[in-house]
């Protein structure tokens, strides 16, 4: 599987509980994981601020200097299908596994986009708890980092599947957040392939 780079020096937003031993994949909650689960990071201050109501905080995130994208993954198809196979209590194996197959003949079996598979994930509901987790772990196991998403009117969002792409991380307060620091700059892939969203 090819490994895209990331720009250097890639900074972002999180917003939520302090970390104390170090980021880790949370068991999504359903109806809270539109852009898939991970560790969820924006590249605007404001946005990160929203979800640190209450005694959470604001952590500046810097992630490694080359990311592995899903937007850029791909794998065999097979490798795919094994993994909706031998997950334990995976739902809706059956029609997932049609699914892919009906796909397959669109995308091609030999280097099938991983980015559709975990949408369908998303589209058919399938990641809320420990299945979120199993998905990400997954994902690093085959070499991918996270996934970057267009939130829309300049801002993106990147789900970390891996924490270990997360190099360093500072809870920052409110008066220390600089004006330029607001809206951080945007992360521009190497030859992005556009992620197709599948039902």
């Amino acid at each position: 599987m090819d490994k895209p780079k990331g720009n250097i020096m890639i900074e972002l937003w999180h917003g939520g509980a302090r970390w104390e031993g170090g980021p880790e994949v949370q068991p999504p909650k359903p109806e809270r994981y539109e852009a898939g689960p991970g560790i969820y990071l924006t590249t605007r201050y404001l946005r990160a601020k929203d979800y640190s109501r209450g005694s959470k905080v604001t952590t500046l995130v810097t992630l490694r200097e080359e990311m592995r994208w899903l937007e850029q993954a791909k794998l065999p198809l097979a490798k795919i299908e094994a993994y909706v196979r031998d997950t334990p209590r995976f739902p809706k194996r059956e029609r997932m596994l049609a699914s892919l197959s009906r796909y397959g003949d669109e995308y091609g079996r030999e280097a099938f986009p991983v980015s559709v598979f975990v949408n369908m994930c998303v589209n058919n509901r399938i990641l809320a708890g420990k299945q979120g987790v199993l998905l990400t772990q997954w994902l690093t196991e085959q070499g991918i980092d996270a996934s970057l998403y267009d939130k829309g009117c300049g801002e993106q969002w990147v789900i970390v599947f891996n924490p270990a792409a997360i190099r360093r991380h500072k809870v920052v307060s409110a008066t220390h957040v600089s004006l330029e620091q607001y809206d951080l700059p945007l992360i521009k892939m190497t030859k992005p392939e556009a992620a197709h969203v599948c039902q």
